[in-house]
């Protein structure tokens, strides 16, 4: 009997196909040093203990690995975990009863306390040089927020043995139109720039002067608000342009003022983080091998635009 060959269907075929979504958070470390972005980043890595974010939703760095052969200033890369830290002592409920569980019945659960529920996993890369770390935020069937692991490093950054790293600043990385949506405001009636000292690798930069002229100063923190003197509004120039640009990566930009339909709006960086889409085939790439080839690129573009 001859043997018949199917055709794979259109179906099994777009199966292959994956999608996910990636944001940036940039870390900033005083003095500055690629090693010393390598030791903090592992130092949460060890640091085991799973942070309770929001609700019981927790939060870890599940492992961390070189991306060439052992030159950790070259990249990190790796797998964030987000599951359920639940605290067994808070009461139960009985879905067939409909009513609270019986102590006794709760009594005889027995999960050991390594063992966390609802898993999710979200792959990361960790650039060194450009500090900035980027990350799955969205897959099908699973979400990491940019706030939420923004409050995880928080978190784990003030514990007392990160205390050798001073403080640390976090920014989740703004989508890069947000600032020129911001300054293209038909009317802006007031405009907030607030950014902490940033810590560039390029040294002619418009960041690295500010850093040297903030460190001149001993500043660590600057807080500009600017409001119209009349209804024509703030017309920004070039050197606002210039603070505003450092501030997307390094703090915030925010501004009340009319958009092009004359209505009022409030616009801020915050409302607006960097989502990038990435699609790949699963059949011949892996989500970590994906990211690491997506952000290559994306860090570059964003680095030199600083």
């Amino acid at each position: 009997m001859a043997t018949v060959l199917k055709k794979k269907s259109s179906k099994l075929v777009k199966g292959r196909e994956r999608k996910f979504k990636v944001s940036a958070i940039n870390v900033v470390l005083h003095p500055h040093s690629e090693k010393l972005y390598v030791n903090f980043f592992r130092d949460i890595f060890v640091s085991d203990d799973p942070v309770k974010v929001r609700g019981q939703s927790a939060v870890m760095i599940g492992s961390c690995f070189s991306m060439n052969d052992g030159r950790d200033v070259d990249g990190l890369s790796g797998v964030i975990y987000k599951f359920f830290k639940l605290d067994a002592s808070e009461p139960w409920f009985d879905t067939k009863k409909k009513s609270a569980a019986d102590r006794r019945e709760v009594s005889k659960i027995s999960i050991p306390d390594h063992l966390k529920p609802h898993l999710e996993e979200f792959s990361y890369v960790f650039f060194p040089k450009g500090h900035r770390l980027y990350f799955v935020t969205k897959r099908t069937g699973g979400q990491l927020s940019a706030n939420f692991l923004l409050s995880y490093l928080e978190r784990v950054s003030q514990r007392a043995e990160f205390a050798k790293y001073g403080e640390v600043k976090f920014t989740i990385e703004p989508d890069s139109d947000a600032v020129t949506r911001i300054l293209n405001l038909k009317r802006i009636k007031s405009l907030s720039i607030d950014y902490y000292k940033p810590n560039p690798d390029d040294q002619k930069s418009a960041e690295a002067k500010m850093k040297l002229r903030l460190s001149n100063q001993n500043v660590k923190r600057v807080q500009t608000k600017l409001t119209e003197a009349s209804n024509k509004g703030i017309s920004p120039d070039d050197d606002t342009k210039v603070l505003a640009k450092i501030a997307s990566s390094n703090g915030s930009v925010e501004a009340v003022g009319e958009g092009s339909d004359g209505k009022i709006v409030s616009l801020s960086t915050k409302s607006h983080p960097l989502v990038e889409e990435v699609g790949y085939d699963s059949n011949t790439q892996t989500e970590r091998g994906s990211l690491q080839s997506f952000v290559a690129g994306l860090h570059a573009r964003i680095v030199s635009r600083k």
